[in-house]
């Protein structure tokens, strides 16, 4: 009996915590020119490290590019 009453209160206290998460993301979704705008930021900043992280890795294994040619 126990049990159970502890798995509802564990419940009660997740969804109390969890609530103003899906309130925030049911108003951002219904902005798809904000979700829009982030997701451009985001993949931008992740290719200046995903290019930064490769000119490294290219740099210390002594490789070389043809761009320039």
């Amino acid at each position: 009996m126990a049990n159970v009453t502890v798995k509802r209160r564990l419940e009660d206290v997740l969804q109390a915590l969890l609530k103003p998460i899906r309130e925030r993301r049911a108003a951002v979704s219904n902005d798809l020119g904000y979700v829009r705008d982030v997701l451009r930021s985001g993949t931008a900043k992740a290719r200046a490290i995903t290019q930064s992280t490769f000119d490294e890795l290219r740099d210390g294994l002594g490789l070389f590019s043809l761009d320039g040619i």
